[in-house]
């Protein structure tokens, strides 16, 4: 997902081409820390259905299929989605909402490979954003995902967006949700986001267009 975002090709013969007129460029990083000590994302974190696609996902199926094997449970499981009260705190201010996933967004491009979210929004940008989705049922979730596809510039019927630099996310009716840091679950909530500015140094390709 990072090379993506980072404008780099995913077939190794044509990243490798791709270096030759790469140049270095810091990027953000997202750091939650937890009692084993601080984890780093260079994409995104996330709490609700993707991360519980992800926990019930084995390890072999991940290696061998990669994305396909999230798309296929998660056409399996649509109907389980359901939303749960949410307090998202960011930068100090508080917000109740209902979700049914959440992510924290250090970059705009997700797998699989046309989700393409909210313009200007980048690794370098000095910001992490915030969009939750509330979804019960299939036919809302999809709902939800078409309005967040289409309407990615502002907060919808289903899709609320944030921004800032600190966020946390608990889930007050004490029922722990698994949470996910690029793809890999890494306990559960609450948790807490920070934003590290310009944190890790990267080539980017040719096409890539700095925001800062």
């Amino acid at each position: 997902m990072l090379a993506r975002n980072l404008s780099l090709p995913s077939n190794a013969a044509r990243a490798a081409r791709a270096l030759l007129n790469a140049r270095r460029l810091q990027i953000d990083l997202g750091v939650v820390e937890r009692n084993d000590g601080p984890h780093y994302f260079a994409v995104v974190a996330g709490t609700g259905f993707d991360a519980q696609l992800m926990a019930d996902t084995g390890l072999q199926a991940k290696r061998r299929w990669k994305s396909v094997a999230y798309l296929a449970r998660a056409a399996t499981s649509l109907s389980t989605i359901h939303s749960v009260p949410h307090r998202v705190i960011v930068d100090g201010t508080a917000h109740e909402i209902r979700a049914a996933m959440l992510l924290v967004l250090n970059c705009g491009k997700l797998s699989p490979g046309f989700l393409n979210l909210r313009r200007g929004l980048a690794p370098d940008d000095g910001w992490l954003d915030i969009v939750a989705l509330d979804a019960d049922g299939a036919f809302q979730g999809v709902s939800a995902v078409v309005e967040l596809l289409l309407g990615g510039e502002s907060k919808g019927r289903r899709v609320w967006w944030a921004r800032g630099r600190a966020i946390r996310v608990e889930v007050p009716d004490g029922a722990a949700r698994p949470v996910q840091l690029d793809g890999e679950v890494i306990g559960s909530t609450p948790f807490e986001a920070r934003l590290l500015s310009s944190g890790l140094s990267v080539l980017v390709g040719p096409g890539f267009k700095a925001h800062r």
